[in-house]
């Protein structure tokens, strides 16, 4: 609710401050010590959306994972790691991920616990110059293929390519119509 007084007096009334003072006296009684300690917390909370993540590929077999949520201690880098890894089945030492550059142009904040539930469910849009059965193993009821749907033609790779819709409009509409 973001009533900060308010908040302080329910959990004042839940913690029973007012008994507080007996069950100190029961404490040293006991040899103990006991107090009191307050800590607040504020969070921005909401649908939890950022920019997402960009993946570089690399010809000596490297992947480097740009994204946009920063960790700060929630472990955000093991996580896209695991997922990235699993996603592919891919080597995890050889995946790197990047948090935070704001020079990249990524959007985005902590996302904190939501970090997983944000990035770890994005749609996957495979873009291949091949068939989509090579990709099925990979691509859920909710993901998209832009590639081939057959085989026999021969032409210049920029011919086949908007033969077959693999074309940077094709990847735009794709990604617009999973997001809504």
């Amino acid at each position: 609710s973001g009533d900060m007084p308010a908040l302080l007096d329910t959990a004042t009334k839940k913690a029973d401050l007012a008994g507080f003072a007996a069950r100190r006296q029961d404490s040293q009684s006991r040899g103990l010590l006991r107090g009191i300690g307050y800590g607040m917390y504020l969070e921005q909370c909401g649908g939890g959306t950022d920019s997402g993540v960009s993946i570089e590929f690399s010809a000596d077999g490297q992947i480097v994972l740009h994204a946009a949520q920063q960790c700060n201690g929630q472990g955000h880098r093991t996580t896209l790691t695991q997922i990235l890894s699993d996603r592919l089945s891919y080597d995890a030492d050889k995946i790197t991920v990047l948090q935070g550059d704001s020079a990249r142009g990524l959007r985005g904040t902590t996302g904190g616990a939501r970090m997983t539930s944000i990035l770890g469910s994005a749609p996957r849009i495979v873009i291949e110059a091949a068939m989509q059965q090579s990709w099925d193993w990979l691509l859920g009821r909710e993901d998209g293929f832009i590639g081939m749907n057959g085989f026999g033609a021969s032409a210049p790779i920029g011919d086949l390519y908007a033969h077959f819709g693999i074309t940077e409009a094709a990847v735009v509409a794709a990604v617009h119509q999973r997001l809504g």
